[in-house]
């Protein structure tokens, strides 16, 4: 599973406290993540939901590939796996089904 969306770390950038963009790590790659925290910004005052918004976006990369991983590395085990470790590696295929347009 390859994903198009840019490569990270991403980190929130703050201005007085207040989430206004998401860089990653190359000049220029945080626009459009920028303009969606922009658009947060447009639709709440609350700057904590704010804050919260920017820091899940800026995690979502390390979510994805924490997912992958788990996904890979359960793999080849399908037939032992308790119901539990079942629903985790669903909940994220469905994860990364979601963020890499798969589903």
């Amino acid at each position: 599973m390859n994903s198009k969306h840019t490569p990270g770390p991403w980190k929130v950038q703050n201005n007085n406290g207040v989430p206004v963009t998401i860089e990653s790590g190359g000049i220029g790659d945080g626009r459009v993540v920028t303009m969606l925290v922009d658009l947060f910004g447009d639709r709440h005052d609350d700057t904590t939901e704010n804050a919260a918004n920017a820091r899940l976006i800026a995690a979502a990369p390390e979510l994805l590939e924490a997912a992958m991983a788990y996904v890979n590395h359960v793999r080849g085990y399908h037939d032992t796996l308790s119901d539990g470790e079942l629903e985790v590696r669903n909940l994220c295929q469905a994860a990364i089904a979601k963020a890499t347009g798969q589903g």
